[in-house]
């Protein structure tokens, strides 16, 4: 957009050029010329001077000049529609990324909840196993519930992070320093839950063998 702009403004300088040179232009100019004059009765130093305007009209010139206005103004608009083009298209590139980084936290919100309420339900289904209410078979499925609701929220906190950088490209900021936690900083919960089911399983197996 800035390079866009830049140029615009450099097209439409040019107009006020062009448009200068339909006008009549007065120069001043003068010269000096020493000299030293050296004969066997005399000798000496002379300065000689000039001093005067020069007036310049484009009268035959006057076709041309127009036409170079003309033109000017045609790549000035050029210019212009060009700048206004890039500015839509980095709005939109903005929208499409706040759409994103938006669509993506709710995406995020509801696998965590979906994680934690297959979490629950393996809690529930441990305890009842260990009650000898339910059997492995039961505790396994509902394991791998949790470790697919742990996948797709992995992928998505991923593709929350990769859309909140896009968003900070479209937006020129640069780099930012977290100094508060991001998006992409949440997935550790992930990996406690993974750790919580690892236990569980581990404590299974264990009543499984004593078994």
């Amino acid at each position: 957009i800035r390079v866009a702009e830049r140029n615009l403004v450099a097209a439409t300088a040019q107009i006020g050029v062009t448009e200068a040179q339909l006008y009549p232009t007065i120069t001043l100019g003068g010269a000096i010329s020493p000299s030293y004059i050296h004969k066997k009765s005399t000798s000496g130093s002379k300065t000689s001077w000039s001093f005067g305007p020069s007036l310049s009209l484009p009268i035959f010139d006057g076709g041309a000049l127009r036409a170079n206005v003309n033109n000017a103004e045609s790549l000035s608009r050029e210019q212009y529609i060009v700048w206004k083009q890039t500015v839509l298209s980095g709005v939109e590139q903005v929208e499409n990324a706040l759409s994103a980084v938006s669509r993506d936290a709710q995406k995020v919100a509801a696998l965590r909840a979906q994680v934690k309420s297959y979490q629950e339900a393996l809690d529930l289904s441990t305890a009842s196993y260990k009650d000898g209410a339910s059997s492995l078979l039961e505790v396994l499925d509902a394991q791998r519930s949790v470790s697919t609701a742990q996948e797709s929220l992995a992928q998505a906190v991923q593709q929350s992070a990769l859309d909140y950088i896009n968003l900070n490209v479209a937006i020129g900021t640069g780099y930012i320093p977290a100094e508060k936690p991001t998006v992409a900083a949440k997935p550790a919960t992930v990996f406690t839950v993974a750790r919580e089911e690892d236990r569980e399983l581990t404590r299974s197996t264990g009543l499984v063998h004593r078994r």
